[in-house]
């Protein structure tokens, strides 16, 4: 049986695909820290492209908004592996809609402890 071309672009999607969870400090946002899952691509290429226009998704290089997210995450179930970042799927496919960009200080370190918890990571 051979691959249809959608099938393949599929697949250059999920062994590009990046995801983690970006916690990053930032003189943008009020209370200091940029903190949110993304999943993005190092090089954007024609069948990623093509790809993600099939999901009905505007073609960018990252991507932050949950309903993209998990659409991109939805359409590579059982690709993961393919990922250089098979946890940080995995990662952000957990927290997705779960966890909210903080606007004060107190709040980065409750989102901070929420991401921990969620993930375990918490002795």
């Amino acid at each position: 049986m051979e691959l249809t071309s959608a099938q393949k672009d599929l697949i250059v999607l999920a062994s590009h695909l990046r995801a983690g969870i970006k916690c990053q400090i930032t003189k943008d946002r009020a209370c200091g820290y940029l903190i949110r899952p993304e999943v993005w691509f190092i090089r954007m290429n024609e069948p990623i492209s093509r790809a993600i226009e099939s999901l009905g998704i505007e073609v960018r290089g990252t991507y932050s908004g949950w309903r993209e997210i998990s659409t991109i995450l939805d359409a590579v179930i059982g690709l993961e592996e393919l990922s250089p970042t098979p946890r940080g799927i995995q990662n952000v496919r957990k927290l997705n809609g779960q966890i909210f960009q903080p606007s004060t200080h107190e709040e980065v370190l409750s989102t901070i402890q929420s991401i921990e918890e969620l993930l375990g990571m918490n002795a």
